[in-house]
Formats: structure tokens, sequence, C-alpha cells
């Protein structure tokens, strides 16, 4: 009714009325409500009776979430680095002096009832029926969607088309730095221009017709600190050159609280364990590291018994496990854009003679101070004894995915905060670290202290393929040093004392 009021449908009509209006031919769409929080938000299924389906599209979404507020922020701070020559054709970074970097701070600008803004085509009204149940009349009622309707395939597209201008508006013609995803935009600034950025921000809104959401808890002022997308942006120590994100409180209570529910019940069906799952993982983006995906991972493997899942004992440690991962993890800190180049390591494994004999070698480059290392060694025993046990004879994929544990753990005071560049030359290896998963139960281990090492080292890792022929550790895998040394690289001992689960998050 608030929506009638508002001008945003059409109604209420009858059947007859809508045969009569559209000579028969038309689609009407079912209403349902989703509760979020404390509110409940109307919702249309276009999906229902095939008007979705109808719908494609040749171009890609481009959504601005908490990762590009994140690369915003940290390259904002770095742009003072940047230096270019005259003739603008060369650029390069200089260190930070002794004043640090300028402090920065945020906001977000919420549009009022976004879709609601945007009217639909008038060519679409025999698509955009509505069909509600009325209470009151105890019958379902017909309404024409006059504004741009939440579930259509179309709208979403639609309003990201403009949204996307709004952005490009804000940046180009007035200079302010901002992202957006759908109708929540991200301002950054610094300390002298908040209040500008603030108004003019609201100004274009304003003259270009939309509405901004005017609530206390919506128009809030640039902060160090401030929310977005279920997350909190910290930019406290922006003036260190460090940005920070973790999960909101109140967030982490809702899930902790939908655990303890499933916990507590003998059964649940299968899609409120998914929803769970769906939460903990977007949560887990908002942490770093990746020990919560790989809890996650058991979950997914209990969840995938039936549609009616039994709660036991083992099902409530693997979730408890999960949520207890995510509350531990620390938040997400990323250093501002330094110009400084990435570590260049390579490493490898080798699997000979059905397994007996099993070794690994890695290398690092560090073109900052042309600092060259190597190592290369076997597999110790307890590890080599460890993936057998389930009678594995192969076990390339594992040798291959140790040395960069051990490269992490031999290598930390280089690679602590670094970028770096990891080139492996096994696909099942390579695919187990991008993903942090791995459906072989022997890798589960070395993917989870793999990921408490990165969480103590705050590393920014990028893992890419490289042919076997063109593996710089080739040679220190097979334990053959000289030719390596010859070309200035020096040979380390790796270290293995950190690789375990409870000693891999230590802090060094």
């Amino acid at each position: 009714l608030q929506q009638l009021a508002d001008g945003w449908v059409r109604g209420p009509f009858t059947e007859q009325q809508l045969d009569e209006k559209y000579n028969g031919c038309w689609v009407p769409s079912k209403r349902f409500g989703v509760k979020q929080g404390a509110k409940i938000r109307a919702v249309d299924d276009f999906s229902e009776f095939l008007i979705n389906a109808s719908v494609s599209s040749t171009e890609r979404l481009q959504l601005f979430g908490i990762d590009e507020v994140i690369n915003a922020a940290r390259t904002f701070l770095g742009v003072d680095l940047l230096q270019v020559d005259p003739e603008f054709s060369c650029v390069w970074a200089v260190p930070p002096g002794r004043q640090g970097f300028r402090p920065l701070k945020g906001r977000a600008l919420d549009l009022k009832a976004a879709y609601k803004q945007l009217a639909r085509s008038p060519k679409d009204a025999w698509a955009s029926i509505l069909a509600v149940w009325s209470p009151r009349s105890k019958r379902v009622e017909f309404f024409e969607s006059v504004a741009l309707p939440f579930g259509s395939v179309c709208a979403v597209m639609a309003f990201n088309r403009m949204a996307r201008a709004l952005r490009i508006i804000l940046s180009r013609l007035f200079m302010l730095v901002n992202t957006n995803f759908f109708d929540d935009f991200c301002q950054l600034e610094t300390l002298p221009l908040c209040e500008s950025a603030w108004r003019t921000a609201e100004l274009v809104m304003q003259l270009l017709g939309w509405k901004v959401s005017m609530s206390e808890d919506k128009r809030l002022p640039f902060s160090y600190e401030f929310s977005m997308l279920g997350a909190i942006v910290d930019l406290t120590l922006s003036g260190a050159g460090r940005v920070m994100v973790r999960n909101k409180d109140s967030r982490m209570r809702d899930i902790g609280a939908l655990v303890e529910q499933v916990c507590e019940r003998t059964q649940v069906p299968a899609s409120l364990v998914e929803t769970l799952k769906g939460r903990l993982l977007y949560a887990a983006g908002h942490s770093f590291g990746r020990c919560t995906q790989l809890a996650v991972q058991l979950v997914s493997r209990l969840s995938r018994k039936g549609p009616l899942l039994l709660v036991d004992d083992e099902f409530r440690a693997v979730l408890r496990n999960a949520f207890r991962s995510l509350s531990n993890s620390k938040p997400r800190e990323v250093s501002a854009w330094s110009g400084r180049p990435p570590l260049i390591v390579f490493t490898d494994g080798a699997c000979e003679e059905d397994g007996t004999l099993t070794t690994h070698g890695a290398t690092m480059y560090d073109p900052e101070n042309g600092t060259a290392l190597m190592f290369g060694d076997n597999v110790p025993d307890d590890w080599v004894t460890k993936w057998k046990c389930h009678g594995k004879r192969q076990l390339i994929c594992q040798a291959e995915i140790f040395p960069i544990l051990v490269c992490k753990a031999t290598w930390a005071k280089y690679l602590s905060g670094r970028a770096i560049l990891w080139f492996i030359d096994n696909n099942a290896a390579l695919s187990a670290v991008i993903r942090s998963f791995s459906a072989v139960l022997e890798n589960f281990e070395l993917l989870m202290i793999n990921a408490n090492l990165d969480v103590r080292l705050q590393c920014l890792n990028w893992y890419s393929r490289v042919p076997s022929r063109s593996n710089l550790s080739d040679d220190p895998s097979r334990l053959c040093f000289g030719d390596l040394e010859a070309k200035g690289f020096v040979r380390c001992q790796p270290s293995y004392e950190s690789l375990t689960i409870e000693r891999s998050g230590e802090v060094a």
C-alpha cells in the first residue's frame, strides 16, 4: 500500500481488467517478502513464469565491492609517491618521506529506494504485473509496476548502467574519489576536502534528480571508520600507509546465532546450511587469509548428504570450528601502494621411484635489491609417511605444494608484507593454492598451514603456471645447485619448524 501511495505501482486490478487492457496477453509475477534484519523487503519473482529466462545480455556487470574500495584507498594513499618525467614517458615511485602518508577518511552515500527512482519501459507493462495476496480481501490482487521491480534481471542491468554513470560523473566531472556497489557509493577524501566532497556529492545527486537516504543512520559524515557492505573500513592508520577491513560486530553476532540455531536442532534443511555457508564465506572475505574458507569446506562435504541433514556431534564440531576460525581471523590489512616490485619465487617438487625419493626446492629473487636465494632438500620422512598412510604411491601434488610452505617459513623476513609472484609447474598444486581447496584429503593440512602462514606474513600472493622447462627451481628440487650458484644464487637451509597447523599461525 505504501508503494501504491508513492506511485511505484498502479492498481489493484482484477484478472478481467487486465485481460481487457492487454488482450489476454499478460504475465503475473508473485511478490513475496524476505526478512532482512528488522525489515521485510518486497521481492518480485520474475523467474517463476520464465520472464527472467527470456532476457539475454551481451554486457558483463562490473561491480565495485570491498576489494575495489580497499584498492582505491591504497592507490589514493600511494599517489603522492608517484613521479613522472616531463615527457610522461617514464613513471616511478619514491619511498615515503618522514611525514608519512596523507590521512584519509571515508563515508557511504546510499540512494533511497534506488530501483524505484527509475521507471520501467512502457512497452514492458504486460510483463510487469505483480500478484500480491491481500489479507483483507482474502484473494490475490494484481498491480502494475511503474518503477523497476526488485527481482527482474533487466532491472539489475538497467539500474547498474545508471549507477555506473553516476560514479563516472562524480569522478571525472567533479574529481570525487568514489566506488559503487549497486546503490551504495563509497567516498574517500583527504582531511581538508571531506566537507566539500560530502556536499558536492549530495548536490550532484540532487541536481540529477536522485534522492539520497537522509536518515541519521544512513547520512553519516566522513570518518576514519565507516560501514560498507556489511564490513567496517578502518582508515585510522592511513597516515602510516595502512588500510584495514573487519566484519561488523552485528554481522558476527547474527552468524553466531545462526550457527547455534543449527547446532541446537537434530535435523535441518540443506538450504539452511547453504545459507549459513554463504554467510560464513562472505564474512571470511573481510578477514585476512583463507583459514575460514578451508573450515567451510568441511561443512560443504557434510552438507552433500541429502535435502535434510542430520545434525550429529561431528557436524556441530565442524560448524563451530568454522565460526571460531572466522572469529579468530585478523582484520584484512593492506599497505598503501608503494611502487615496490614484487618478489619472484619459483617452486618445484619431484617424486620418483614410487615415492621412495621425494624432493623439493625453490628459488627467490628480489628485483629491489638483487637478493637471490635458493634451497633444495629431501621432503622429511614424517611428511612422506603421512601422505602415504592411505596407500598413495604418487605424491607429486603434495611435493609441489610443500615447497610453497617451506618458502614462507624459511624466507619469512623477506616475504613479510610483500607482493609475491609465485611460479608453479603443476596444475593440480596451482589450482589447490589459488582456490585454497582440494578434494584430496592429504592436501587439506598443507592448505591449512599455508593459510595460517599467509595470515602471519600478511603477504599478497599471485600464483601462476610456468612450463617445467622454464622453472628456475627445477635443479634445486633435484638437489643440483651448481648452475644457479654460478649465477649468484645463495643456497639456504630450509626451515621446517613452523610447518604444523598449531605453529604456522604463531607470530615470529
